[in-house]
């Protein structure tokens, strides 16, 4: 849940030019119940789901809105822990608000940038080279064409 306290912080940093989010779970996602599962006991013995739940009252979604700087949404594309639903909100906020956005999916990777347990290829780091590398070519061009000189 780091990314949605990140969004929801950085609106108070001053001269933040750009927001990545990885692997980033949406509170306000995470934290809907549905008729099927609002009486299951994992809302309250969950330290995950409280959090969420604590977290999505604040508006993560609404506060990565704030202010014009670029924010890029990366996510593992293979992934039932964070399925799309999740870089969806965060993009569907930014775009209904006119903020810029990215978004950055890694092919047969899961949340942890780890192949798809259905690969055959083992965990060699490279989902997270790929991400890295992904977040490094974005903040270059989102940082060259805003003009700034120094991003955080």
């Amino acid at each position: 849940m780091s990314g949605a306290a990140c969004a929801l912080a950085a609106p108070r940093i001053d001269g933040l030019a750009l927001l990545a989010l990885a692997s980033c779970p949406s509170a306000e996602v995470m934290a809907r119940r549905t008729p099927e599962n609002e009486d299951d006991p994992a809302w309250t013995e969950s330290r995950t789901l409280r959090l969420a739940d604590a977290l999505a009252a604040l508006a993560p979604l609404e506060s990565a809105c704030m202010g014009d700087r670029p924010v890029l949404v990366a996510s593992g594309a293979c992934d039932e822990l964070l399925p799309s639903s999740h870089p969806d909100a965060w993009r569907a906020a930014l775009e209904a608000n006119g903020r810029p956005v990215a978004t950055e999916e890694i092919a047969f990777h899961d949340a942890f940038m780890r192949p798809h347990r259905s690969s055959a290829v083992e965990d060699d780091g490279t989902g997270l080279e790929l991400l890295a590398r992904s977040v490094a070519s974005w903040a270059r061009a989102a940082v060259s064409r805003a003009g700034v000189r120094r991003a955080r």
